[in-house]
């Protein structure tokens, strides 16, 4: 039997230079994802982190700014199970607009 979600990967919206994350959950302890940012595979780096504990699979952006606002997807490698949501990053109440 193939992993599905057991709970989908939520909205979330968040403030520039905030961290943002994303969990979802898997019915399979050992499957394995891939994540993605607008269509395009994520590989970790400073800025971005994935986690595995258990079932639970979550993608973390440290320290958010406007171009990570994007639609994310999770999607489990052995089957064409996916569960996608929408980040929004708002600019940090400190940042001042240059006209």
């Amino acid at each position: 039997m193939e992993a599905t979600f057991v709970l989908p990967l939520k909205e979330s919206s968040v403030t520039e230079d905030e961290d943002a994350e994303f969990t979802c959950e898997l019915s399979k302890p050992d499957a394995l994802v891939k994540w993605f940012k607008d269509g395009v595979e994520l590989t970790p780096s400073e800025h971005v982190s994935f986690e595995t504990v258990e079932t639970k699979r979550t993608l973390k952006i440290h320290k958010s700014v406007l171009d990570d606002a994007a639609t994310y997807q999770c999607q489990i490698i052995s089957s064409s199970a996916s569960s996608q949501a929408q980040l929004t990053v708002t600019g940090s109440p400190n940042y001042m607009h240059l006209i």
